[in-house]
């Protein structure tokens, strides 16, 4: 089954242990997300910024994986997939204006609206 729950709406104390694990996991970038930083001109360090300081945006599970968004206070957006605890890989990198507030959303796709 796969659903999106944005973070707002995950305890705070889910919260923190999602974002504990992503800092202190290593990471790798999938190709996919190679050619997608280069087409959008996001740096490694760009996306390394946004792993270390950014703030959790939504979880998910897609295609049987646990996944995590995150956004930093440059609007750069990473979607990891969190495989284990030691490591995720980088499924893709964007921009996204940082004071977005998702009005726009379709609240279909999310679990707890």
């Amino acid at each position: 089954m796969e659903y999106k729950i944005l973070a707002h709406m995950l305890s705070h104390s889910t919260r923190k242990e999602y974002e504990e694990l992503i800092r202190t996991s290593e990471w790798k970038c999938s190709e996919y997300s190679k050619r997608r930083m280069e087409e959008r001109g996001l740096q490694l360090e760009d996306v390394a910024k946004a792993i270390d300081t950014g703030k959790l945006i939504e979880y998910s599970r897609v295609q049987e994986q646990d996944r995590v968004l995150l956004r930093d206070e440059d609007g750069v957006c990473v979607v990891l997939s969190l495989e284990d605890y030691y490591q995720s890989t980088i499924v893709t990198a964007f921009r996204n204006a940082p004071t977005d507030n998702h009005s726009t959303l379709n609240k279909d796709n999310y679990l707890l609206m």
